[in-house]
């Protein structure tokens, strides 16, 4: 249909007419806020009463609710929406409960607009609208206001945040607010009973949505009649009807029945809501309202002003400081040269590293994702525009957690920007010299130094002076950037998101990306295949390694040649944890002339071991008598470590040979020869400074030495070694 036919369709449904006239004075204002439910994200995300379904089928699904209680709460949800999420999170746990939010409302691609957002936020993104305020989990609006706008500044806020108010400034355009929070911040999340009392016990929030209602004028978009979600905010809403009668618009969605009776519809909204009401039909997944809104762009889209945001200003490289501050990499990022695809990943982290609003950027993952090497690759190439002259401190804390070091280090590094007087506080003096320059600093691995999963704490930074220098970094203004990298996401920083804070959550390879780096590795065969491969390990490039390297040494590189029952656990089901466990288990079979014993002992390092080291150890290692390595000499070791390191599997360092933690965890549980964590713990209590170890780096051997010859059984030898160097009562350092 045209645009005339579209504006007919409208007018066509009784009460229409008079309100479209007055939508169109609204949106020629160019003062409207979008206030924008689930309707706008039907499609890819759903509606209330599909979701409130998954739900309890997904509480059934875990063994949390019977069969009775799931037709129960699938009845009752509808008329008791919050009580119903309520008892179903209590009953399945947070864990379950925000791992289900998080899949149900994670980014997904629309095949219409090639983006994470749907038509409809397309269409509201490219009218004169203000700002933006929605009830919605998902990320549509900020996906389409970036992809629309590539230049726009990279903020959005949540209810909890002070800056929620620059809803109504003038000066910020195209600004969303999160009002019932968002999927990648559990923490903000109103859903269920407690939730909406957290919420609304918030005066700073309930104020701010009272002055946005009764003082400013919105286009409600995306609500249904029986939507519950708006019922209960209007609920905690002071609305002055008296005062400013019939100031907002809505589009509301009725289905056939009830548009038999849209008279009274109307008649409800304007005494609920004090808006005037365009009604649309909903089948379709609500295509009526995205017809509607095509047709508002295009009528629109002559007007200069309305396909416009509120834009970055980049912060200068200035070439003094650059010439000032040279690039220092304490440890060296991954330099893989066959890194692929995360294109898109790249355009992300730019256009939030350009935006002088961005302090800090965490890059997060599950372990195998390519987080340290997509670092390494952006540091080196990837980096646009202006960042690429903005001098670089890159610490790993996986090869060093040192705090104080790396705080000392820091505080070198910037003293040519700011001399040093006496003995500075460091993180004081840090945010300081950023305040005058632009620097830029990239803290890697810090899952080291985080609560791991199984703590209720997951995430935590659990180190007092480090968590100090994170909240103060991205509180403060200033023209720094942070970039962390770890497996873990960051509650502590969460309550920044969108106003200082980003996290760019790598997931899976694409297939065309996949099937590039497999191509990489020489893997040869149909792309079909190759494709296949890629989707049932989940796009993740550690395990498509793994699977070349399987591949290379069992089917001479042609994987048309494997039997897919040998690669794929349970045919590709399952979790990929499980699939990379039986991946991991095809290659090891395939190892020989000791290269399995070989893997199993660099597993049991940590951090990279020199090379000299420990070829050097292996010769001495009675425990390996029975295995292919008792006879090798140094060079059929270096051989075989070379083979390793062909696999990609090893990796070779300036600090010497270490191997990816999934890699090491696997080798490292199947290494059986006993003897060899204790003689592997002999040598690392006999490194420089282990004798009496007077810093974290000379600690971390001897814990390591403890933990080994705990896992060899030998809990008295461990028990000692703690006692005279780890203990007070020893002669070494106190860890406690």
């Amino acid at each position: 249909m045209n645009e005339q036919e579209i504006e007919n369709q409208i007018k066509a449904i009784t009460g229409n007419e008079p309100v479209l006239e007055e939508l169109y004075t609204l949106l020629d204002a160019e003062e409207a806020i979008a206030f924008v439910g689930a309707g706008a994200s039907a499609g890819l995300w759903p509606l209330w009463d599909e979701f409130l379904t998954g739900f309890v089928d997904r509480s059934l699904k875990l063994g949390k609710i019977t069969q009775p209680e799931a037709d129960y709460f699938k009845k009752d949800a509808s008329q008791n929406p919050l009580e119903t999420a309520q008892q179903l999170r209590n009953k399945i746990g947070d864990r379950d409960y925000f791992e289900y939010l998080q899949e149900t409302f994670k980014d997904k691609i629309s095949p219409q607009t090639n983006g994470a957002f749907t038509l409809t936020h397309k269409a509201l993104l490219q009218l004169p609208i203000h700002n933006y305020l929605t009830l919605n989990y998902d990320a549509g609006l900020t996906n389409a206001r970036a992809a629309l706008y590539p230049k726009a500044t990279t903020s959005y806020f949540f209810w909890d945040q002070e800056e929620a108010r620059r809803i109504r400034e003038r000066g910020h355009k195209r600004q969303v607010l999160h009002a019932h929070g968002r999927h990648d911040r559990i923490d903000s999340i109103i859903l269920t009973l407690d939730d909406y009392r957290k919420a609304y016990d918030n005066r700073a929030f309930v104020r701010l949505l009272n002055e946005v209602f009764n003082s400013e004028r919105l286009i409600f978009v995306g609500f249904g009649m029986t939507d519950p979600y708006i019922k209960q905010l209007f609920n905690n809403i002071t609305k002055d009807t008296k005062t400013s009668p019939f100031q907002h618009i809505a589009f509301i969605g009725l289905d056939e029945t009830e548009m038999k009776v849209a008279h009274l519809h109307r008649e409800r909204v304007e005494m609920i809501y004090g808006a005037r009401v365009l009604f649309y039909p909903t089948e379709n997944h609500h295509q009526a309202l995205t017809d509607w809104l095509a047709m508002l762009v295009e009528k629109y889209s002559k007007s200069s002003t309305s396909q416009t945001a509120e834009e970055t200003k980049p912060i200068p490289a200035l070439p003094e400081v650059k010439a000032t501050i040279k690039d220092n990499y304490v440890h060296k990022p991954t330099n893989d040269e066959n890194f692929k695809g995360r294109i898109e990943d790249f355009a992300t982290l730019n256009r939030w590293a350009n935006d002088p609003g961005t302090r800090t950027i965490a890059i997060t993952g599950i372990g195998g994702q390519g987080k340290t090497a997509m670092t390494g690759r952006w540091l080196k190439e990837e980096r646009k525009e202006n960042l690429a002259q903005v001098p670089v401190f890159y610490w790993s804390f996986y090869l060093d957690l040192d705090v104080e070091k790396f705080l000392n280090r820091v505080v070198k590094f910037c003293q040519p920007i700011r001399p040093v007087i006496g003995k500075p506080e460091p993180i004081s003096f840090i945010i300081s010299v950023v305040q005058k320059a632009r620097l830029l600093f990239v803290l890697d691995g810090l899952e080291v130094l985080q609560e791991d999963a199984a703590s209720p704490n997951h995430g935590k930074i659990n180190h007092p002076l480090l968590n100090a220098f994170l909240q103060n970094w991205v509180r403060v203004q200033h023209k720094g950037l942070m970039i962390l990298t770890s497996r873990f996401h960051f509650p502590q920083l969460a309550r920044y998101r969108g106003v200082g804070f980003h996290q760019l959550d790598l997931v899976r390879l694409s297939k065309a990306d996949g099937v590039s780096l497999l191509r990489k590795l020489s893997i040869l065969g149909d792309d079909e295949i190759l494709e296949n491969y890629v989707e049932k390990l989940n796009g993740h490039p550690l395990a498509l390694r793994v699977l070349a390297s399987a591949v290379k040494r069992s089917c001479h590189g042609d994987i048309s040649q494997c039997k897919s029952e040998q690669i794929l656990f349970e045919g590709g089901e399952g979790k990929l944890s499980e699939k990379l466990q039986h991946l991991l288990s095809f290659y090891a079979s395939q190892l020989k002339d000791g290269q399995k014993e070989l893997l199993g002992i660099i597993s049991l390092f940590k951090r990279p071991v020199e090379i000299k080291s420990f070829v050097t150890l292996l010769g001495k290692m009675k425990s390996l008598k029975d295995t292919p390595l008792a006879k090798a000499d140094a060079s059929t070791v270096e051989q075989q470590l070379n083979l390793l390191i062909d696999d990609f599997l090893i990796e070779k360092t300036d600090e010497g040979i270490t191997t990816h933690p999934v890699i090491r965890d696997y080798f490292r549980a199947g290494n059986k020869i006993t003897g060899t964590r204790r003689e592997v713990a002999d040598f690392l209590k006999e490194r420089p400074g282990a004798e009496r170890p007077k810093n974290i780096e000379e600690v971390r051997d001897l814990v390591e030495a403890v933990q080994l010859l705990c896992d060899e059984g030998e809990v008295k030898a461990a028990h000692d070694l703690y006692l005279a160097r780890l203990s007070e009562g020893g002669y070494g350092f106190n860890i406690l």
